[in-house]
């Protein structure tokens, strides 16, 4: 079974304020990436990794 992992994406964020939610992101232990949008904005995808969801799902295989 794969670890557990969330991934949230916000969009059309302004060159001027993109800095801090990666950092926002990145505070609460997630990995970051920026993408440039055409627009000229950004878009930031943050995977969030579950390691409690990971232990369980690797205890689960273990009593198979």
């Amino acid at each position: 079974m794969l670890p557990t992992q969330k991934e949230r994406a916000l969009t059309d964020i302004p060159n001027d304020e993109v800095d801090e939610v990666v950092n926002d992101f990145q505070s609460e232990g997630a990995k970051t990436v920026k993408e440039l949008q055409p627009n000229g904005n950004w878009t930031v995808r943050a995977t969030f990794f579950d390691p409690e969801g990971y232990q369980k799902n690797k205890s689960s295989l273990s009593r198979r």
